[in-house]
């Protein structure tokens, strides 16, 4: 796990954010609407990461659940389901 990686390499504990979700780069570049869930057990920098990254069209949702975001992503978030019905929706022509 990353979450373990990165304080062993570094020899120090070291504050990490995990950002997982159905969003690719180009789409996100184009102004598709999109989620990600930031995944940190730390909550203020779970809330930092979340205003930088939030806007108009992307949703950044937060969860203390670093492992469970690191496996699968969360697929338990709502807003996960969502993004992923938006993208649906917007391939087909809904």
């Amino acid at each position: 796990m990353m979450s373990e990686l990165i304080p062993s390499a570094l020899e120090r504990k070291q504050p990490c954010v995990f950002i997982s979700g159905p969003s690719f780069a180009r789409e996100v570049m184009e102004g598709r609407p999109t989620a990600v869930v930031a995944a940190c057990k730390d909550h203020d920098l779970n809330r930092t990461v979340q205003e930088l990254f939030a806007n108009q069209t992307m949703r950044v949702n937060t969860t203390g659940d670093v492992v469970g975001v690191e496996i699968c992503g969360e697929p338990s978030c709502p807003a996960l389901m969502l993004a992923h019905t938006s993208h649906i929706c917007t391939y087909i022509g809904l």
